[in-house]
């Protein structure tokens, strides 16, 4: 115990200690500046050297990180970390704070409620999780290890799940809990089927009319932790009715998707912060519902763009993109969140499994690679200039290397 505390009074723990403030850019510049005119400039020996900070005037350090930068200050006798960024990559929890990122941006409208996601959208029981839809993935073996000379397409949707959060949202205040299967209405939307892993949307989306699909096997594959019967007669079933919350999430994604080229964690924030939405320790994140309908929303707008492209043609589908054969274009540019963007046309590929293969064009170049973690070629690592070539995949490996 005295050793702890002595290492906690020699070194600083800046992801514990230290404040985390955004700036925006011109607030950043004008502190980084004044410290520049007026500080000690810390050095990397420093960074935790807790007598040397408290030793030196106005210290101050500025680290890179990614596309922005980090600036560490100690000022009346407490430390702070100042970025422009909306996400800080210090902490140990990256879902936790991007879930406080959004929430944070949300209080901006409806004020500082430290319980505001509850009294927005409620507390669903954990039954609902069993309405989660599984993350739709498919692979035709048909297409699978060989090198396909032409034809082959690529679409994906533009920020997938952030997208399927907008919209209408379901709250767990006011839910009416129904024997049967009960179709969902206009004063009550949102309709979870506990007891067979189902749910409906009034007039968007049904996961019971899924079953039909020549693609059901994908979207239903068992999961153990998931006690639900897809099969469960509707008079068996057990109901949950859920009102639509009285707010949204539109702008606060909107907000995040706007700034995701300037700040590269705007992009990692709004994935995380739906991931968030149904954690193990249930108790403190009961949002399962809001995590349903995202899922639900994202596999149905797959599901639709792969059935008009046809079975036999998709060569795969990993849960926002698909890669298909043919000629025709199913996307445009994707610019706008939600849309479906055509990042590929008729290019040669060679695909071993999911999100293992290569795409060249026409000339020989290569448009797109995944190594589905594979790190060696036979028995050499992969050099950092790799350019990969068909007759490679053969040999890609996965190693665990031990240092």
């Amino acid at each position: 115990m005295r050793a702890i505390l002595e290492h906690e009074l020699r070194f600083i723990y800046w992801a514990r200690e230290a404040q985390y403030i955004r700036l925006t850019n011109e607030e950043y510049t004008e502190k980084l500046a004044w410290y520049k005119a007026n500080g000690t400039n810390m050095s990397e020996e420093q960074k935790t050297d807790r007598l040397s900070w408290i030793r030196a005037k106005n210290p101050y350090r500025q680290d890179e990180r990614g596309k922005w930068y980090q600036l560490y200050t100690r000022e009346k006798g407490g430390y702070f970390r100042y970025s422009t960024s909306e996400f800080d990559n210090d902490i140990i929890n990256p879902g936790r704070d991007a879930y406080n990122a959004v929430l944070d941006k949300l209080k901006e409208k409806y004020g500082k409620d430290r319980c505001l996601m509850r009294h927005k959208f409620g507390a669903a029981p954990e039954e609902i999780k069993r309405c989660i839809p599984k993350q739709f993935y498919h692979i035709n073996e048909r297409y699978t290890r060989q090198v396909i000379k032409n034809g082959c397409n690529g679409i994906d949707f533009t920020s997938h799940y952030p997208a399927r959060i907008m919209g209408l949202l379901p709250t767990a205040t006011g839910a009416q809990t129904l024997p049967g299967q009960v179709e969902p209405s206009k004063d009550f939307p949102f309709a979870f089927y506990v007891k067979s892993g189902h749910l409906s949307i009034f007039n968007e989306l049904d996961t019971r009319k899924w079953l039909s699909s020549t693609f059901a096997f994908r979207l239903f594959e068992h999961k153990n932790d998931w006690d639900y019967n897809l099969s469960v007669p509707a008079e068996e079933d057990v109901t949950v009715l859920m009102p639509a919350a009285e707010i949204t999430l539109d702008e606060t994604i909107q907000y995040f998707f706007d700034r995701r080229k300037e700040d590269d964690t705007a992009k990692l924030v709004m994935n995380a912060f739906i991931g968030y939405l149904h954690q193990r320790d249930y108790g403190k994140y009961p949002y399962a519902h809001l995590s349903a309908v995202v899922l639900a929303r994202a596999n149905q707008a797959m599901l639709e763009v792969v059935e008009k492209i046809g079975f036999k043609y998709v060569i795969q589908i990993c849960v926002d993109g698909a890669i298909y054969y043919g000629k025709k274009k199913y996307g445009g540019d994707g610019k706008k969140i939600g849309s479906l963007r055509q990042e590929f046309t008729d290019c040669c590929m060679r695909l071993d499994g999911t999100n293992r293969y290569i795409i060249m064009n026409k000339a020989g170049e290569v448009v797109k690679y995944k190594m589905q973690g594979c790190n060696y070629i036979g028995d050499e690592p992969i050099p950092d200039n790799y350019v990969p070539k068909f007759e490679d995949m053969d040999k890609w490996q996965r190693k665990v290397v031990l240092k």
